[in-house]
This record gives C-alpha cells, sequence and structure tokens, in this order.
C-alpha cells in the first residue's frame, strides 16, 4: 500500500469536512467527491500498486415514456378523386377563305385639252368680245377707272368665278396669264395676246362664253386708261 498516497488522500478528506460546519448538510457534489475519496482510500488499502483514480461521472437516466399506439394521433389522409382521362378529338381545321380576285376597271382617259365647241362663226363672236360698248350711264363711267395693277385688281368672288368660267379653274395658268397682261403697255398688245394664246384655246366664242368673256375683255381695257 502507497502510504504517501493515502495520506493524501485522507487530507483531502479532512480538509473537505473541515470546510463544512457542523450544523450545515453536505450538497450533492461534495457528496460524491467525499464518497470518491473514501472509495480510492478503499482501493489504495487493497492493492499495494498505485490506485489509478477515476472519475466520477454521473449517470443521469431520464426515462422516456413512449406513447401506446391507442394515444398516437390518427392522421385522416384526404381522399384524392382522380378525374377520368378526357378524350381529346382533333379538331379539323377549317378551310381557307377563298378571295375572290376583283378586277378594278381601269380609268378612262381623260384628253389633256377639253374639245371646246365653238360658236357657228367665230369671228363674228371674238369680235364681240373685243368690241367697245358706248357708255352714257354715268354710274358705268365710273366702273371704267383706271386699274393699277391687274394681279390685285378683282375681288375674292370676282376671281373665283373668273377663274372657274374662262380658265377651265386653272389657277395657275390665271395667275400667269394676269401677270403677262399687267406687263403690257397698251391694249393692242394685250389683245394680242389673248387673240393668238388665250381666246380660243379656253373656248371663249363659244356660245355660253362671249358675254362672259367680253365682261373680263373690259375689265382688262382700264389697267390702259
Amino acid at each position: 500500500m502507497n502510504i504517501q498516497v493515502f495520506n493524501k488522500k485522507l487530507q483531502k478528506i479532512a480538509a473537505l469536512t473541515d470546510s463544512v460546519s457542523s450544523e450545515s448538510t453536505l450538497s450533492t457534489l461534495e457528496r460524491d467527491l467525499l464518497l470518491g475519496y473514501i472509495r480510492e482510500l478503499y482501493d489504495i488499502a487493497l492493492d499495494d500498486k498505485h490506485a489509478q483514480i477515476k472519475p466520477v461521472v454521473k449517470v443521469i437516466q431520464e426515462e422516456v415514456v413512449l406513447p401506446t399506439p391507442a394515444e398516437e394521433k390518427l392522421v385522416h389522409h384526404p381522399q384524392v378523386s382522380v378525374a377520368p382521362p378526357v378524350e381529346i378529338q382533333q379538331i379539323e381545321a377549317a378551310p381557307k377563305p377563298v378571295i375572290a380576285e376583283v378586277k378594278i376597271p381601269e380609268p378612262a382617259e381623260v384628253p389633256d385639252k377639253i374639245p371646246v365647241v365653238l360658236s357657228p362663226n367665230s369671228d363674228d363672236a371674238a369680235a364681240e368680245i373685243f368690241t367697245d360698248e358706248r357708255i352714257t350711264d354715268l354710274s358705268d363711267k365710273l366702273s371704267l377707272s383706271a386699274i393699277a395693277d391687274l394681279t390685285k385688281s378683282m375681288g375674292i368672288n370676282e376671281r373665283i368665278f373668273t377663274q372657274q368660267e374662262l380658265f377651265g379653274n386653272d389657277q395657275s395658268a390665271f395667275n400667269e396669264i394676269m401677270g403677262t397682261l399687267n406687263q403690257f403697255k397698251s391694249f393692242e398688245d394685250a389683245k394680242q395676246f389673248l387673240t393668238d394664246h388665250v381666246m380660243y384655246k379656253y373656248g371663249w366664242t363659244a356660245e355660253n362664253k362671249v358675254k362672259k368673256a367680253a365682261t373680263f375683255v373690259r375689265h382688262i381695257k382700264r389697267k390702259y386708261i
């Protein structure tokens, strides 16, 4: 028996018991530690060899209560109804609509120049257009006052009327002719221009245009008074 080791254990036991007062009780940890020292002394006393100090391990077993089969909760699994397979019928494609070809008739050809129906005696009609009328009424004399600029001498209504009746409703041609007449210095030059390039081109000698053309010519004369 190892007396030195045995004495050390006794000293530990004595120190542990001295630390506890006579009135107090040992705690669980102190009691387990004291029991361990006593066991080690016992082992040293039985064996001459050095006793191995084994740590005191307190195993606490917890009782586990398993539920009985009757206490198990019953889990209700809802029944899933499976719909019967749907029979898919093949849908036939609708026939393509038949587009009928529609032929658009071609527009009738329009001649560049509209034929003018002249009066049976065009020379007489032309003479009537340029005839000087005798003016006796004072109001007529006042209406023949001089015009400084032919391009600005007509009101909007008179301009539109003259353009439609005597120039085939061609605004560009009307403006060009009025500009040319505005540059002449005498009525004789204006008359020659109207006779060669305007009167027969736009059919002023036609029976339904003679009087309108004569009124327009009298208006032009006012530029050269």
